[in-house]
């Protein structure tokens, strides 16, 4: 099967911390190790491995106004698809992946092909308001963005949705005519990580992992450190991650004497982030209403046992209490709480470390492949 892709992603690519980009190239390898064969397009492609069957090219809009560059970018991405077909190429399907929502101001064309749209995720709490000025560049992009986004659903034959909440959500809308399907996203450990048994008595080693940016809360993190230690428990947390908030969080853990127990490491490529997870016990997120968190899954496989805030898509894949710890309060103490009875009681740790690892498999390459393979293949079944 060959599928034209309207949209991979904003950055298509194998290994920088870009967790979409990350997402839609183990799709497209999932699906290649079956005999598929993808050309298209992404705002920006950064591979480190050429990725065989796939054809990814870079396309960066030079129209005049910024706010209209994906505008732009999808009636040019719809002129080369048309373009293609009458050169003789010959596709089975479209497929449109992210950005999506007011980021997809126009509907791919499809010349009559089934159309395929996501991996959808949950979008943050916004509370950004519209421009007042009705007829600014940015206030006509975002009415655009929407209508467009609209008509791109109600095309759509499959609409891949990653939280059971969204697939609900569209199956209870009448325009909506297309097959919903809640599909997870690909976490396959690298042969060289191997989930190590906590050694007896050692200081306890704790994971994070996200932009330092405000709706992650890393200032939360490192105040839940400060709080374990000053209850007698030897903690270290490594935060791998950067941002506007870079600075002043490294000003807080040199205010709260925390220099030797807390490492802000920077951006690290995502070879590293898996490096990290294989080090370290437990992982830490503070995020609140989180859309997916990939980096939640990843340290699972690694052997670490989540604590994460029950909202968003943590809410949904760490449902099972015997995998991972949901907090019911976004505070410091909820999260210090969390952490510290899973110290004081190493058996059910080790319990849950195993557990957690167990519950990845359902998230392997040649699981999610194989889901996404007999949707391709009913497409023409079904159109």
């Amino acid at each position: 099967m060959k599928v034209f892709i309207h949209s991979a992603t904003e950055c298509f690519t194998d290994h920088l911390p870009h967790g979409e980009g990350l997402i839609f190239y183990d799709y497209l390898d999932s699906l290649i190790a079956r005999g598929y064969d993808f050309e298209g397009y992404s705002a920006k492609v950064s591979l480190k491995k050429e990725l065989v069957g796939a054809s990814i090219q870079t396309f960066e809009s030079s129209f005049p106004l910024k706010s209209l560059h994906r505008f732009d970018y999808g009636k040019q991405i719809n002129q080369r698809f048309r373009e293609a077909r009458r050169s003789g190429s010959r596709f089975d399907a479209v497929w449109r992946g992210n950005p999506f929502e007011n980021l997809c101001p126009v509907a791919p064309s499809t010349d009559g092909l089934p159309l395929v749209v996501g991996p959808i995720f949950r979008s943050w709490p916004s509370d950004v308001r519209s421009s007042r000025i009705p007829y600014r560049p940015s206030h006509i992009a975002s009415r655009l963005g929407a209508r467009g986004w609209q008509q791109t659903l109600r095309k759509a034959n499959l609409i891949l949705s990653t939280s059971e909440e969204l697939t609900r959500s569209f199956e209870a809308r009448d325009d909506i005519r297309g097959r919903v399907i809640t599909i997870p996203v690909i976490i396959e450990r690298p042969t060289e990580i191997r989930p190590t048994i906590r050694p007896e008595g050692s200081r306890w080693q704790i994971s994070w992992v996200g932009r330092l940016s405000p709706e992650k809360f890393p200032n939360v993190a490192i105040e839940t450190i400060a709080n374990l230690r000053n209850r007698g428990h030897d903690v270290h947390l490594r935060m791998a991650g950067d941002g506007a908030l870079r600075e002043s969080i490294e000003t807080l853990v040199d205010k709260l004497g925390l220099t030797g127990c807390v490492d802000v490491l920077g951006a690290i490529p995502n070879k590293d982030v898996w490096k990290l997870h294989e080090s370290c016990d437990l992982h830490l997120s503070t995020s609140k209403n989180e859309p997916y968190g990939r980096a939640i899954l990843e340290s699972m496989c690694a052997g670490c046992v989540p604590i994460a805030h029950n909202s968003g898509g943590p809410s949904e894949f760490l449902s099972n209490p015997e995998e991972a710890v949901l907090v019911e309060e976004h505070g410091v103490a909820a999260y210090a709480d969390a952490i510290s009875g899973l110290i004081s009681h190493e058996n059910r740790f080790k319990t849950m470390s195993q557990r957690a690892t167990e519950a990845m498999r359902s998230y392997s390459k040649d699981s999610v492949g194989r889901r996404l393979d007999q949707e391709f293949q009913s497409l023409g079944e079904r159109n």
